[in-house]
């Protein structure tokens, strides 16, 4: 079998890469006056492995409309995504740079930084009016996707407008509102050039099909992909309708895939096999984009270079991917691309080893504590770890995978990517069933990226079954359902490796969800533990004096949240605790202080409201108080006990016996 050499891969691609600037798809669009500059539609769906698909060759999974979009344009069998993770990948998406150039590591903790140089960027220098509509708080403004938009929709954008209709939980918007809000920018942005991406999440947990879609599948993960490909086709009518197929590059692709109990793992973010790093990848413009199927490989980073080729426009500065023009009008059998994945979910949330791929010439390796080496030309399920038996080639693309991060310039680096996570930011997150939250392990401060190349940690595929246990027990403590949380989380606690992040997590969830049930005492020995695991924590802390005050035990309380309120980063939950226990403590103005505090950090917190409201009250000043207590009415509409309280002010200026609480 023949071998591959990076140098000539490099080599190869550059040659590529320049003559396809030269030749693909010529002037498209006119006859005659300047050419018609292409309109670009990316429709990126979320979760989506390419084998669930029926142009892929699902068996029972019905697909029409993404099909026809395959049937008449040209789509790649072998696009691997760089991470399991929504965040990194769409940042690759976008900058054609991979998650250690662009600084997006992880999902809630990361951010893309201004930095970085954007598709949506070079586009809107070129004239293009640039729109996005996304589904997922994991891609909210806060996390610097916007750049370069001229309009970017997101969840908290929808959820403020009042004109969701989706009962879908307020951290996604359904795939019928995306549909909605990128037809109606259509008609805005219409008359061209535009590029317009649009991101459906709706096969990514938790799993809730329409109901005409969950009676026609009892698999709901083919069920949300039936329902999205129903939506993208009358996306694609829409572009139909209005003339303006004929004059737009459509690109489908998504973010990664799941791994639906391959390799032990229920979903993704852990591991980084084709399961969740293999995703479809189609482009069609009728008349300039020839129909056919690709075998070569392909990466999600080579995107944004082809988009930049097809609408003659130069390349990204500091793009790693490249024009994949030659497969697509079959001037080129292969590149011989080499692609690489990565996942450091498992380092920063549970203290396992980090996990890097590279995969290339049909065969893949896995940088890990046990390596592995899979021949994926031959092993689509990579079943067969073959480095005992391919020492060499284990070896030349353990050497591949290091110099091509040796040699990379993060652009990471200059403006800052880790970011620190509210309170509600990490609820939301982890109600998506990621595993996020806390402050940063401080054996990861400082970090340079060759300091992490070498795996660190235990190896996550020997706890495969109890990292899918936390997870999932950590989504059911944020969905309220603490008794199988409990349960759950339980059933890990013995099996973690001594001093592993993970532990410190279970310590953490399971003293929160005793609390949740009002079993405080028994709380707090798991709080404890978590503290003694990470000394100095603020949210275990926020969370031991949370317990403590609970319990009326007031100076245990307060020297816990004074610790807390003391340490990085700032809570708008421990700030409103530590205001209310000051003010039991007869310091109402420093109380005041602190809670004013959490209300900047977080301005719907309804109890922070309350809790000021009756400190206010108390203190003399009921009209303050009145305001105060209208705004946690405001923010919590459906919690009664703020309107008997707010009833009970108005009526006779009277303070509540009690504090309020969360």
């Amino acid at each position: 079998m023949k071998r591959w050499n990076v140098v000539s891969i490099v080599a190869c691609t550059a040659l590529c890469a320049a003559l396809a600037s030269l030749t693909l798809f010529g002037l498209p669009g006119c006859s005659g006056g300047a050419p018609r500059r292409p309109n670009i539609l990316i429709i990126s769906i979320d979760t989506l492995r390419a084998d669930h698909l029926g142009c892929y060759g699902h068996p029972a999974v019905k697909t029409p409309h993404i099909d026809r979009l395959a049937a008449e344009g040209m789509l790649f069998t072998q696009c691997t995504s760089v991470a399991p993770l929504t965040l990194p990948a769409h940042c690759s998406l976008l900058t054609a740079t991979y998650p250690f150039v662009h600084g997006a590591r992880d999902n809630g903790q990361f951010q893309l930084h201004a930095g970085n140089e954007t598709l949506t960027e070079a586009l809107k220098a070129d004239g293009y009016a640039t729109v996005a509509e996304v589904a997922a708080v994991v891609l909210d403004r806060v996390y610097g996707m916007d750049q370069g938009f001229d309009s970017y929709g997101d969840v908290e954008v929808a959820n403020t407008s009042g004109k969701r209709k989706s009962k879908r939980a307020l951290t996604e918007r359904s795939a019928e509102e995306i549909a909605d809000a990128g037809i109606a920018a259509l008609d805005r942005v219409g008359r061209g050039p535009f590029f317009m991406l649009l991101h459906f999440f709706d096969p990514h947990h938790p799993l809730m099909p329409p109901e005409r879609f969950a009676q026609q599948y009892l698999d709901p993960y083919l069920g949300e992909i039936a329902y999205v490909d129903e939506q993208v086709g009358r996306v694609l009518a829409a572009l139909k309708e209005r003339k303006l197929d004929e004059h737009t590059i459509v690109v489908f692709t998504a973010d990664h895939g799941e791994g639906r109990g391959q390799h032990k793992e229920a979903t993704h973010s852990c591991f980084v096999y084709d399961a969740t790093q293999t995703v479809p990848l189609i482009f069609r413009r009728p008349g300039q984009v020839p129909v056919g199927r690709v075998s070569a490989q392909v990466r999600q980073i080579d995107i944004a270079p082809t988009i930049l080729a097809m609408a003659g426009l130069d390349p990204l500065p500091h793009a790693q991917g490249v024009d994949l023009s030659p497969l697509i009008t079959g001037r080129g059998a292969d590149l011989n691309l080499a692609a690489y994945s990565e996942t450091m979910h498992t380092r920063y949330n549970f203290g396992f080893s980090q996990l890097r791929a590279l995969r290339a010439g049909g065969w893949k390796y896995i940088l890990a504590p046990k390596p592995e080496l899979y021949h994926v030309a031959q092993d689509a399920g990579e079943e067969h770890n073959l480095i005992e038996q391919e020492p060499q080639r284990a070896a030349e693309m353990r050497a591949a995978l290091q110099k091509l991060i040796a040699e990379a310039h993060p652009a990471g680096a200059a403006g800052g990517t880790r970011r620190v996570m509210s309170d509600d930011e990490i609820a939301k997150l982890r109600s998506q069933g990621y595993a996020v939250g806390g402050s940063e392990d401080p054996s990861l401060a400082g970090k340079q990226e060759m300091d992490l190349f070498e795996p660190q940690g235990p190896d996550p595929k020997d706890y495969a079954e109890d990292i899918t246990r936390m997870i999932s027990g950590i989504g059911l403590a944020q969905m309220g359902q603490f008794a199988a949380a409990e349960q759950m989380l339980r059933e890990v606690l013995d099996r973690l490796p001594p001093g592993s992040t993970g532990l410190f997590r279970i310590y953490n969830t399971l003293g929160t969800v005793l609390a949740a049930q009002g079993r405080f005492a028994d709380s707090l020995p798991f709080l404890e533990k978590a503290l003694e695991a990470r000394p100095g924590e603020p949210v275990t802390l926020t969370d031991i004096g949370i317990a403590n005050f609970n319990l009326q035990r007031l100076d245990p309380a307060f020297a816990a949240l004074e610790a807390a309120v003391r340490t990085p980063p700032e809570s708008a939950r421990t700030h409103m605790y530590y205001g209310v226990t000051l003010a039991m403590k007869q310091r109402p103005a420093d109380g005041l202080r602190h809670l004013d505090r959490a209300i900047q950090l977080a301005p719907t917190m309804g109890a922070a409201y309350a809790n000021k409201g009756v400190i206010l009250a108390r203190t003399g000043r009921v009209a303050e108080a009145v305001q105060a207590y209208e705004k946690a009415v405001q923010y919590e509409p459906s919690n009664e006990r703020y309107r008997r309280e707010l009833a009970a002010l108005k009526q006779a200026g009277r303070a509540p016996t009690q504090p309020p609480g969360p």
